[in-house]
């Protein structure tokens, strides 16, 4: 929406961000406060900042009476009761096509260019979901690349700071247990015979029985 006699930097900047994510269909608000000649002047404005911007429009320029008052109307002889508002120099319609867009606009997006309008905004929604998916993608894989990183950052310092202790283990696993060898009774060697004193002794007492 533009304000009568305004076509401000910040709507311009807003309309260039949305480009590409919505159908932009710009609309002239309370037309009937600016005269026929200040309108069409206004709506040049428009049109002229809105190519010099690059901002593409699905329409162009509706100027708009919009008002929630009933009103007799002055246009016919039998004085219906219409949407509009009353001034001292006549009465402003917003259903009458000689006051305001209003009847182009509806028609705009119910009949005339609704299935235009419908495919305009399947591009713009395909647009703006392959970019977030995109988006949504290229976060991921840079969390799974800081992960990767970290767990081999991880890897690394415990390999070294382990290493020693894992290689003693292997190594004292290897290694076979020692191997005692005890040759069996039969192959005994014999016990030394006793000392000379000993076998004396034994013959005297021998004799002297």
């Amino acid at each position: 929406f533009f304000s009568p006699h305004r076509c401000k930097t910040v709507d311009l900047e807003f309309l260039k961000s949305i480009q590409g994510y919505a159908t932009i269909i710009p609309i002239l608000a309370k037309a009937d406060t600016m005269t026929a000649d200040e309108l069409a002047e206004f709506r040049s404005t428009v049109i002229k900042k809105l190519k010099e911007t690059g901002i593409k429009v699905f329409h162009s320029p509706f100027a708009i009476i919009s008002s929630p008052y009933v009103v007799r109307s002055h246009h016919n002889s039998r004085g219906e009761l219409v949407h509009g508002r009353e001034y001292p120099w006549g009465t402003a319609e917003s259903e009458n096509e000689l006051h305001s867009d209003l009847p182009a606009l509806r028609r705009c997006l119910i009949t005339e260019g609704l299935s235009e309008l419908h495919e305009s905004t399947r591009r713009y929604y395909e647009r703006y979901r392959s970019d977030q998916l995109q988006r949504k993608n290229s976060v991921l894989n840079r969390v799974l690349r800081a992960a990767l990183s970290f767990f081999q950052t991880a890897l690394v310092i415990f390999a070294v700071k382990e290493a020693p202790r894992i290689k003693e283990e292997l190594m004292e696993a290897e290694l076979p247990p020692p191997v005692t060898y005890e040759p069996p009774a039969s192959i005994m060697p014999a016990a030394p015979p006793p000392p000379p004193s000993q076998r004396l002794g034994g013959l005297k007492g021998w004799l002297a029985g």
